[in-house]
């Protein structure tokens, strides 16, 4: 039997099924968190901070909740979702642990190693983000920051006024940038300028410099894909493959004998056999773990089997699905990985043909 944790009053967890789920206090916790699936904390009990940043670092493979006006404010997420009564304790659960579980296996957190390993982001980015949850925050605060940072500016103008954007003016003020690209994509672009620029990779198969051109137009075509929420559609395909940047980083030998072989039978497959997990959920634990919201996180773990994301994720997810799907079977002759089936349950199918011609202007 499974058990939930809790950390000061949960009453949304009374209807739980108690023939799936065991609900236990903290302090009965052992050291070995025996059985034990996810942590629901009161947002209002002072404990909830610091308990969620231990199992956030500890137990990746814990899901992390909350109640009561959601997580714990700070600059780094620390939920995976929020319990509430618009849904089911128990499908949030559900949901929350197989995310948790997969992002937090063991064979990602061998291959990762130490987090404290990982890229880090630089001060920008934290600081970008903290406004990004800050209802109240406005272009010219954001602006602010980016103007202190000389190469993020440079990325934001360009960025901005490039046509993959969209752009029909120029822009020619960091304020203008922001207003344009919105604070999640500037946020985003920060992030990856960071880790582009301090990551080393070994492997003759593996090309840094194509892979962050590769990541840029996933994220642009995602972004013209979901223009509803095309911010966050942006960073979700910017962020996707970013667990291939940990492979190329701590196994470059091994991926360049999986990207040389030509019976691979699909990378993901390939990793699976080497590895015994994927770039997908090497990718989610990243974002995890840099405080990215869970949506994004459930992109980069379920881009390659859209049908377990969450309904708060789906749009997002299948953005960004079809941007790399498409990308490899129209412009790379790959075989098609498109999920129409899940791409008809979200109501996005007859979408389909709008984005093929989407993807094939993007190679012009």
């Amino acid at each position: 039997m499974r058990k939930v944790a809790v950390v000061g009053v949960v009453p949304e967890l009374s209807g739980l099924r108690k023939s799936d789920w065991l609900v236990v206090t903290m302090d009965t916790v052992d050291r070995h968190w025996t059985d034990v699936a996810a942590v629901v904390v009161d947002s209002h009990d002072p404990r909830g901070r610091g308990v969620l940043e231990t199992v956030r670092r500890d137990r990746p493979s814990v899901a992390r909740l909350s109640v009561g006006g959601g997580c714990p404010r700070g600059e780094i997420r620390l939920c995976h979702a929020s319990l509430d009564a618009t849904r089911p304790a128990t499908d949030v659960l559900e949901r929350t642990c197989e995310l948790a579980s997969t992002i937090g296996a063991a064979a990602v957190a061998e291959l990762i190693g130490s987090i404290d390993s990982l890229p880090t982001l630089p001060e920008t980015y934290w600081a970008i983000l903290k406004l990004a949850r800050d209802p109240k925050a406005t272009a010219v605060q954001v602006a602010s920051v980016v103007e202190q940072d000389s190469v993020v500016a440079l990325k934001a103008l360009q960025s901005a006024n490039s046509v993959g954007f969209g752009s029909t003016r120029r822009i020619g003020t960091i304020q203008q940038a922001v207003s344009m690209l919105g604070i999640d994509m500037v946020a985003a672009l920060v992030a990856s300028s960071a880790v582009f620029s301090a990551t080393s990779v070994k492997s003759r198969a593996f090309s840094l410099e194509g892979f962050a051109a590769y990541s840029l137009m996933v994220a642009r075509l995602a972004r013209q894909f979901l223009p509803e929420d095309g911010d966050r559609a942006f960073a979700a395909g910017l962020f996707h493959d970013i667990g291939k940047l940990v492979i190329a980083t701590r196994r470059p030998t091994v991926l360049s004998t999986l990207l040389a072989d030509p019976e691979i039978g699909g990378l993901v497959a390939a990793e699976q056999r080497a590895f015994g997990c994927d770039h997908a959920a090497l990718g989610g634990f990243v974002l995890d773990q840099w405080g990215l919201p869970t949506e994004l996180v459930e992109a980069a773990t379920y881009h390659h089997r859209p049908q377990a994301a969450s309904s708060s994720a789906e749009m997002l997810v299948a953005a960004v699905h079809a941007a790399e799907s498409l990308v490899g079977s129209v412009l790379c002759g790959e075989p098609s990985e498109l999920d129409r089936a899940f791409l008809a349950r979200v109501g996005v199918l007859d979408r389909l043909a709008e984005w093929e011609q989407l993807v094939r202007q993007s190679a012009v």
